[in-house]
């Protein structure tokens, strides 16, 4: 088994080796070549090291420890050539139970080459092949996933009684003992433990297999993050534990490899080393893995019974059904039946309350056998369409060389969006809706297919629509604004549509605009790899409830500056490649409860003369700002959670001025930013472990700092400098590795009644040239004094 693994995974870095159709390439996208240029699991050796777990399940030590690990595999699809490919069992990593109903892993067993996760499971009890497994479903959604760190925290669905690893803390010197429990090249339980141990080797960062951009952000020459235990593909995600005389401490959490033999290009010996990630980085930086907050309960009814039902993305049983310990928060279910269509939801779940769903579902097939259009009746179709009323159509691809033209009253019916599907070709749209009737879509996929440029579905002249458990896409862009333009779904001329279940992919223009007074209005649904998701412009307006809006080209969200009110909440605004949401002017905004996050540019981009109240969302990890405002932008921002964003935290510019309140902004590059002419007021804020200064007023910005936190900044707690002015009054100030203030250039910021402590360098550090103002302050154990004049730190 050894030897034939190693012929076909000529990389070795801790992500699965599984091949995926014979493509030649690792799971999770590494590049590798074959045959004799192969990576081993252990320097030059032949015979592996590790052991099988049968042998230890009544150790004292490693049998508890190894009932908590467990195979992490993912289903998922991927888009080749315009097709889409299933995969099953797509990926295959080690994870651990770590409390209760949730499992720390790796964040690379979970993206791929244009892989999109559709299940994920935790496979236990796989000893041997003998061995009674029990499968256990894992959210494809985590709960914290950290890609410069490289874990994941992903929650457990279902009850199970397994207990979890304790997080005990371990320490190796160099050369000391180490043990890994894992399921390396997707085979039962191993266990490496001889020649496991620490290594203190120099390193040069150039040659771990791990792709540059997924490399641990701790990854130091001087970490010594390095071990010499027996791994394979697979072995991703396992924890490296301490043997310490017949106890063990968590050290880290194992991640790549960089050994290899009978190459030219064999690494240095000294450089044939597998590496983890320090188990107290990852505990610094999130928060997912403490003790649990209490629980709910969810109970799920359908009429008919027998449903199955997932739980954000995976599935957790069938109807009817109760399960309990579900975190606190908004959740996605999904209810699928055959012979019914697919409902789809979002509830709310509270600690130690029960949220009850009870869902009638939908039949498909109501209508006489006889009355229901077959792919080849296409003129038929043509004609019951225009003529209104119920039209059933059964599974299959029913192809038109001319548009649906909708001008009744309309319900089409078709068997399921997998199996039915509205392909047309022509110019200027598939479906058109005119007139001021009722029209509703269900179960079936609307497709432009061909080089003609066309929208897929329009929506207007007064028309109230609903698109149900549908898919839309392949609209081929072309010129101007009208028919033809690459979008979706376009809503426009007064028209209302609303979407619950809808599935908007792969358009080259938009992937839905709202314009000319019409009404969008979005439950549970997606909208993804569009050129941008969601447009809103001329008066037209958007309502975005429980959605995901992912991997567009551009921007997520975007509404102009004549859009009408735009509100978005439970959503996720993800992986864009512009700003998240873009918001150009107008009032009435509401952006609420929502997670922003791993955006190319800004996370949330206020601007214009746009009046905006952004509450309790999650902005991390965007490429720039968290949140930025600009021009004459204003509005209200409020108990948000602004992490680890690229550039600022909350960046104010131009003439804006928003109210900041209740925020905690933590570990981007500077925390908030006030620059041009910026202001307003922020008060309450916890602004911590940002990487450069806490607050930065810079230029002539004049902003109001009301009672906020600044602690452990990188830098300053507040640096005000240029020609800056406004006013900081009751802010308490410690444990930053600057000055707790610092005021230098022209600025003549007034500081008032703050409280400074335990400052690295002063507690007020102030330029020559400066004018700041300081009463009432008080100050504590700052490392070069109360006051000092200071040059530019």
């Amino acid at each position: 088994m050894v030897a034939r693994l190693r012929s076909w995974c000529a990389i070795v870095v801790a992500a699965s080796c599984l091949l995926v159709a014979g493509t030649g390439r690792a799971q999770f996208g590494f590049d590798f070549p074959t045959g004799d240029g192969a990576f081993t699991t252990h320097a030059t050796r032949d015979e592996p090291l590790w052991e099988w777990f049968t042998d230890y399940l009544d150790d004292e030590l490693y049998g508890p420890l190894g009932s908590a690990v467990g195979m992490l595999v993912v289903d998922g699809t991927r888009t080749v050539r315009g097709r889409t490919q299933t995969l099953r069992k797509a990926g295959i990593c080690t994870a651990t139970l770590i409390a209760g109903n949730r499992a720390l892993t790796n964040a690379h067993c979970l993206v791929g080459p244009e892989l999109s996760i559709t299940n994920a499971w935790l496979r236990m009890d796989f000893h041997s092949h003998e061995s009674q497994i029990t499968d256990l479903a894992v959210s494809i959604r985590p709960i914290d996933i950290d890609y410069a760190l490289d874990y994941a925290v992903l929650e457990v669905l279902d009850q199970h009684e397994y207990a979890p690893v304790p997080l005990n803390f371990g320490a190796a010197a160099f050369g000391e003992s180490l043990f890994i429990i894992h399921h390396s090249a997707g085979e039962a339980k191993r266990i490496s433990r001889r020649d496991c141990s620490r290594l203190n080797r120099s390193y040069d960062g150039k040659n771990v297999l791990a792709p540059p951009d997924l490399r641990p952000r701790d990854l130091d020459p001087s970490a010594d993050r390095f071990h010499f235990c027996d791994t394979l593909g697979g072995s991703s995600g396992s924890l490296v534990f301490a043997d310490q005389g017949g106890e063990a401490g968590i050290v880290g959490l194992h991640f790549a490899g960089a050994m290899k033999d009978r190459d030219e290009r064999t690494l240095p010996e000294d450089q044939r080393v597998n590496l983890f990630i320090d188990i107290q980085a990852i505990l610094g930086h999130t928060e997912a893995l403490q003790p649990r907050q209490p629980t709910g309960t969810l109970t799920v009814v359908s009429n008919p019974p027998t449903a199955t039902v997932t739980l954000n993305g995976g599935r957790v049983g069938t109807t009817p059904l109760t399960l309990s310990n579900v975190t606190p928060g908004t959740h996605a279910v999904r209810l699928g039946l055959d012979g019914f269509l697919d409902e789809a939801l979002t509830v709310t779940v509270r600690a130690g309350e029960v949220h009850a769903v009870d869902r009638s579902l939908v039949r498909l097939d109501r209508g006489p056998v006889s009355d229901v259009l077959r792919p080849d009746q296409e003129a038929e179709l043509l004609r019951r369409v225009a003529a209104g009323g119920r039209v059933e159509l059964s599974p299959g691809t029913f192809r038109l060389t001319e548009a649906l033209v909708v001008d009744a009253n309309l319900e089409i019916v078709g068997a399921g969006r997998e199996i039915t599907i509205i392909q047309g070709s022509a110019a200027g749209s598939v479906l058109h809706v005119t007139g001021t009737g009722t029209v509703t879509l269900m179960g079936l996929t609307i497709e432009h297919v061909g080089e003609a440029a066309s929208d897929v579905v329009w929506i207007g002249g007064g028309a109230t629509t609903e698109l149900r458990s549908v898919t839309v896409q392949g609209a081929v862009e072309g010129e101007g604004d009208g028919p033809g333009f690459g979008r979706g779904v376009v809503v426009y001329g007064g028209a209302t549509a609303t979407l619950r279940d809808v599935l908007i992919r792969q358009n080259q223009g938009l992937g839905l605009e709202a314009q000319d007074g019409g009404r969008a209005v979005l439950h549970t649904s997606e909208v993804s790899a569009n050129q941008s998701g969601l447009s809103v412009s001329q008066s037209g307006s958007l309502a975005v409830r429980g959605s995901r809006v992912e991997r567009n080209r551009l921007s997520g969200i975007h509404a102009a500056a004549d859009a009408g009110p735009v509100t978005i909440d439970d959503t996720i605004v993800a992986s864009n490649r512009g700003s998240g949401i873009i918001i150009r002017g107008g009032t009435g905004h509401s952006v609420s409860v929502n997670t922003i996050e791993d955006n190319q540019f800004n996370g949330v981009f206020i601007h214009g003369s746009a009046v905006v109240e952004l509450r309790g969302n999650t902005v991390r990890r965007n490429a720039s700002t968290g949140i930025s405002f600009a021009d004459r932008a204003g509005g209200t921002v409020t108990e948000n959670l602004v992490i680890d964003n690229g550039e600022q935290g909350i960046a104010i510019g131009g003439d804006a001025g928003p109210t900041l309140e209740g925020n905690l902004v933590q570990r981007n590059a500077t925390g908030i930013s006030f620059y041009e002419r910026g202001g307003g007021i922020a008060t309450d804020n916890r602004v911590e472990a940002n990487r450069a200064n806490g607050i930065a007023i810079v230029h002539q910005a004049e902003p109001t700092l009301r009672q906020n936190i600044l602690r452990n900044n990188a830098w300053n707690g507040i640096a005000a400098s240029d020609d800056a002015s406004g006013r900081a009054i009751g802010n308490t100030i410690d444990g930053n590795r600057a000055h707790g203030i610092y005021c230098a250039d022209r600025a003549t910021t007034a500081l008032i009644d703050n409280t400074l402590s335990e400052n690295s360098w002063y507690g007020y550090g102030v330029g020559s040239t400066a004018g700041c103002v300081e009463s009432g302050s008080r100050f504590a154990r700052n490392g070069d004094g109360d006051f000092g004049r200071v040059g530019t730190p």
